[in-house]
C-alpha cells in the first residue's frame, strides 16, 4: 500500500497533528501519489503549519511499521535515512521565511 492510499484510509483519531494533517491534504490539490518522505515533504512544506508537519513526520513513522504493507523508497529503509528524510520537510520549513509558521 502506497503512503496516499494509507493516509485516504484513515478514520480522524484523538491524535491533533495528525487531524490536522489529515484535514489539510484533503484541500491540497495535485498531491503526488508517492510514498517518498522527500518528494511530499518538498511538494508540502511550504503548504503545512508547524503542526500539521508533525502529523506527516508521526503518520510516516506509522507507515513505515507496516512492514511489508509499505512502499518506502529501498534506499531510506534504513533507519538513520528514513529519520533524514522524514525530516526533510521541518529542514526546509525552517530555511524558509515565507513559510506558514
Amino acid at each position: 500500500m502506497d503512503f496516499i492510499t494509507y493516509i485516504n484510509s484513515l478514520e480522524i483519531t484523538d491524535d491533533i497533528e495528525v487531524n490536522s494533517l489529515l484535514k489539510a491534504l484533503k484541500k491540497i490539490e495535485g498531491l503526488p501519489h508517492s510514498s517518498d518522505p522527500r518528494l511530499l515533504g518538498r511538494f508540502l512544506y511550504r503548504k503545512l503549519t508547524k503542526q500539521q508537519t508533525f502529523g506527516f513526520q508521526k503518520l510516516f513513522l506509522r507507515y513505515k511499521s507496516l512492514d511489508k504493507e509499505n512502499e518506502i523508497p529501498e534506499d531510506i529503509k534504513e533507519e538513520k535515512a528514513f529519520l533524514q528524510a522524514i525530516n526533510l520537510i521541518e529542514m526546509l520549513q525552517n530555511s524558509d521565511p515565507d513559510c506558514k509558521k
